[in-house]
């Protein structure tokens, strides 16, 4: 049960990661598409 529990945190934290930090990488077009809060919050940042 636990490595079941450890292997699903560790997806959802890099769901998370990649769709905050990607977007912001490759561009203002990809943004909307992983939700515009987190990712235009991060492209904010980077300008």
């Amino acid at each position: 049960m636990l490595v079941l529990v450890l292997v699903l945190v560790l997806v959802l934290v890099l769901v998370l990661v990649l769709g905050s930090v990607m977007p912001a990488r490759l561009g203002r077009g990809k943004t909307a598409r992983f939700g515009e809060n987190g990712s235009r919050i991060v492209w904010n940042r980077l300008e």
